[in-house]
């Protein structure tokens, strides 16, 4: 299992930008960027809140538990 972020979700629905998430909330763009492309092993809660407040939703709105699917090398036969 792992946890997925669904910001750029909300972004849409809202017909927002990830710059205007980031300037709203005082999130460096870039900190933003990995945030918003699940790239970070964690979250800061600091910065869960403000994105929540910005985006008037709650933590399991951004947050999704998700399967994790591994890949399985082939053996090469030869």
């Amino acid at each position: 299992m792992k946890i997925e972020v669904k910001i750029n979700e909300l972004l849409e629905e809202k017909g927002k930008t990830a710059y205007w998430l980031a300037m709203e909330t005082g999130i460096n763009h870039g900190t933003m960027s990995k945030i918003r492309h699940n790239q970070n092993k964690a979250i800061d809660l600091d910065k869960l809140a403000r994105i929540c407040k910005v985006l008037e939703c709650e933590p399991g709105d951004i947050l999704k538990l998700a399967e994790v699917t591994l890949k399985t090398k082939r053996k090469v036969k030869g």
